[in-house]
């Protein structure tokens, strides 16, 4: 035995000093997709609101983000899957034609929307209160002159054209009785460069949808696009673009107030990483620029979390996963983090490339590690969100409004009862939902609140908690209070405290000493029911889709993920889904050589119990 776990560790450094380390964010991050594929989702989120929001997240994350030296007029794949987020706020289309239109310039924009207008020359306005965002400290109020088009009653009314000479401004669109309603605006800014308008007019009565683009000489733009209130400011939905030479990167998006992040929204900032930089993403709900509430992030080369934040700062229960360079294995953990930090004691499950698991407690104090415990105990984090946590869960899930009532009393009840409930109201609705739901769906868990308790102690000792509070390493957003390059998770040491300071426990009044684990009852578990399928139907068909066009391998590749996350998603875990795959299927594009838009069919089953590895060991 001993001789085998030798071998095996040798194996693993060998394949460790073989494998090598990625050298550039493009490798690290091919790296990083591979393994996401490989290892599932994490299997310690038990919550349908945090699944989907690690669903959201892996989506873009696995997303390909081509780096390219020629002119780029279109999202990549990553940040169009950012923006896909959102597509119940905003037309894609229509943002893109007024993009391009905007690139075009304005004479061709004004060709496109309005090909012709009248040949009044003198009509007036009913008055100058439309608003035009700008940027630089330029104007956003002009003195216009009519110069052509149509009137009634001496006001203009239907398509006209006007100009600001003083200003180097111009605008053409449509107007009703004088007052300006939607169109095409341009000003010619001092440096040269210029800024172009489509859309609604902004008053201080009302705000309009529009896109305001800067275009500088270099080739530099900007572009937002979403709901702007008189002062020029973000008020509703929007998008903040940047658009460089060889790349279109979306910075903002989502729900704002006064130009903030304010709602469900993203954000992504690049950050500096070895040789280059990589796009840092955040997906959740902010206040006024910082998340608050439920939210996810990654690196998108090594590192993702899932859970609560405040102020900016990772703050509550919080999940994540981390890609352990040069030692080979994939990391899973949920605890407590307090104020960007981890606090309290750790779950971590691992798996490396050997198919060989690991399980093991961590505690930690202000980031730092201070004990390793193998763990007979689990830690039910799922059951230890405060109650106005889970009120916002079950607030905001995927459900209608009488389960979450239903779900909601039984839920604050158990938690008012404390230990004299036992979780029985959350139990009882569980079998009512169980009874309803139908046999060929796997029936959905609804974890019941679970009191924390403390271990036995000798006469005389100190009580132990056996759930201490858990807790996390430092991850802000970019309004947070850690350093700008500061990267989640990252495990310390304290060099005060070593694991080995924390292995024995003193207690009694007479000084002796005696080890934490006598002073706990050994359990011996359950012999564990051979695995088997969930309910009494079989083979579900699903099919993943790459959702648009790319090189073969990617779309096949793509389709195949997307369909791995509706499998773990329909089984509530990765290790409990077994995948059936069929051959994929390829369209080629009409318009652009090499390009494939694929599919792939697969019958999926669910087990009752997680199986040792992801898929239970279905692979392509």
């Amino acid at each position: 035995m001993k001789q085998t776990y030798l071998a095996a560790c040798a194996l693993m450094v060998a394949l460790a000093l073989l494998s090598g380390c990625a050298t550039t964010s493009i490798e690290a991050h091919s790296d990083y997709v591979s393994e996401l594929n490989k290892y599932g989702t994490n299997p310690l989120i038990k919550a349908p609101i945090l699944r989907d929001l690690e669903s959201r997240i892996r989506t873009v994350v696995m997303a390909p983000n081509p780096h390219t030296d020629q002119p780029v007029t279109t999202f990549s794949p990553r940040n169009k899957a950012l923006l896909d987020n959102f597509s119940e706020h905003y037309d894609h289309s229509a943002l893109m034609e007024d993009i391009t239109l905007a690139r075009a310039g304005f004479d061709q924009a004004v060709a496109a929307r309005y090909p012709e207008l009248g040949n009044e020359t003198a009509c007036g306005l009913a008055n100058s209160d439309a608003h035009f965002p700008n940027s630089g400290g330029e104007p956003t109020q002009f003195t216009w002159q009519f110069e052509q088009g149509d009137c009634v009653n001496g006001l203009a009314h239907g398509i006209a054209r006007l100009s600001a000479p003083t200003a180097n401004a111009r605008f053409v669109g449509q107007f009703e009785q004088g007052q300006m309603i939607e169109g095409i605006f341009e000003m010619q800014h001092s440096d040269g460069a210029r800024v172009i308008q489509l859309g609604g007019i902004p008053t201080a009565e009302h705000t309009a949808r529009l896109l305001t683009s800067k275009i500088e000489n270099s080739g530099y733009q900007w572009h937002r696009y979403g709901d702007f209130d008189d002062q020029g400011e973000f008020e509703g939905f929007g998008i903040n673009v940047i658009n460089f030479v060889n790349l279109m990167e979306v910075r903002d998006v989502g729900l704002m107030h006064n130009s903030r992040l304010h709602g469900f929204g993203a954000q992504q900032t690049r950050k500096a990483w070895g040789n280059g930089k990589i796009p840092v993403v955040w997906l959740g709900d902010f206040v006024n620029g910082k998340l608050n509430g439920l939210a996810a992030w990654s690196n998108t080369v090594d590192r993702m979390r899932i859970g609560e934040w405040e102020e900016g700062q990772l703050d509550g229960v919080v999940y994540g996963s981390d890609k352990l360079e040069g030692v080979l294995f994939h990391e899973f953990f949920v605890g407590r983090y307090v104020d960007g930090k981890k606090q309290g004691w750790f779950d971590y499950y691992s798996i490396n490339t050997l198919d060989t698991h690991r399980t093991e407690r961590k505690e930690f104090e202000d980031g730092y590690l201070v004990a390793i415990d193998n763990g007979k105990e689990d830690i039910e984090f799922g059951q230890i969100f405060a109650m106005a946590a889970g009120a916002a869960i079950i607030g905001t899930a995927d459900i209608d409004s009488v389960s979450k009532a239903e779900i909601g009393g039984a839920f604050m009840a158990d938690m008012l009862s404390g230990s004299n409930s036992n979780g029985s109201n959350m139990q009882a609705l569980q079998q009512q939902y169980n009874m309803r739901t139908s046999i060929t769906q796997p029936p959905v868990t609804i974890q019941p609140p679970q009191p924390q308790t403390t271990s036995a102690v000798p006469a005389g000792g100190q009580p132990t908690s056996t759930a201490s509070s858990p807790g996390a390493a430092s991850s802000t957003t970019p309004q947070g209070t850690a350093s700008a390059n500061a990267i989640p998770g990252k495990e310390k040491t304290n060099p005060a405290r070593s694991p080995a300071a924390n292995t024995t426990a003193t207690t009694g009044s007479t000084g002796n000493s005696t080890t934490l684990a006598a002073t706990q009852t050994t359990v011996t578990p359950p012999t564990p029911e051979p695995n088997r399928y969930v309910g009494a139907g079989r083979d579900y068909p699903f099919t993943g889709t790459s959702t648009t066009y790319y090189s073969q391998s990617t779309a096949i590749d793509l389709a195949q993920t997307n369909l791995r996350n509706q499998a773990a998603a329909f089984c509530e875990s990765s290790y409990k889904a077994e995948i059936r795959w069929g051959d994929p299927s390829c369209e080629a594009s009409s318009s652009s050589a090499n390009q494939y838009l694929c599919t792939v069919d697969a019958m999926v089953n669910c087990y009752v119990n997680p199986c040792d590895q992801a898929f239970c060991g279905t692979r392509n």
